[in-house]
């Protein structure tokens, strides 16, 4: 159940999870800047420049330890940053890159590769793919423009991430090959 909760107010304590709940005040995961990537397709393996994104974490348990009983926070999101990152590729597949926020791991997050396109956690955020047998990338999935609108690199981006429900009805996002703007309706 979630608490009755106005944060922050004069006395409140200071807990990560209060926190999130304001980051997530936009309401959704995005990609602030960075996250570029440069394959090297003979090793496989991607370079993941350094970015920052928020990730939406869903339903968090307060933990401070003067705030009882813990309050449950319904929607809460973190900021993550990271720094250049080297990630191992599958062969000749579409490999999908999240960064998952690790929430167990203080200061943990890591950029993970699959090539089933299935988050690594809740607490994750697509950010790229790299397809070794076309030998191409696609990067900065979820970028965030200064009106909020989500940007992709492609069309094809776009409808892969509205296929597998990353993409909250009514968001407003933008194709920036072919400079089109859309509105997800289901």
């Amino acid at each position: 159940m979630c608490a009755n909760l106005t944060y922050p107010q004069t006395g409140d304590l200071p807990d990560a999870t209060l926190l999130g709940a304001l980051v997530n005040a936009r309401g959704q995961g995005a990609i602030v800047n960075g996250f570029q990537l440069t394959a090297d397709f003979a090793v496989p393996e991607v370079e993941v420049a350094t970015g920052q994104a928020v990730i939406q974490t869903g339903p968090r348990d307060t933990t401070h330890p003067n705030i009882t009983p813990a309050k449950t926070i319904s929607e809460t999101s973190v900021i993550v940053e990271i720094n250049p990152q080297t990630v191992a590729l599958s062969s000749n597949a579409l490999n999908s890159l999240f960064l998952d926020a690790r929430l167990s791991v203080d200061d943990g997050a890591q950029v993970v590769a699959n090539t089933t396109d299935a988050a690594p956690s809740a607490a994750s955020i697509k950010i790229g793919e790299v397809d070794t047998s076309n030998q191409t990338t696609s990067e900065q999935l979820r970028l965030l423009a200064d009106d909020g609108t989500l940007t992709f690199p492609t069309r094809g981006a776009i409808d892969r991430a509205d296929a597998n429900g990353r993409l909250p009805v009514g968001a407003d996002v933008f194709d920036r090959k072919n400079e089109e703007k859309f509105t997800v309706i289901s």
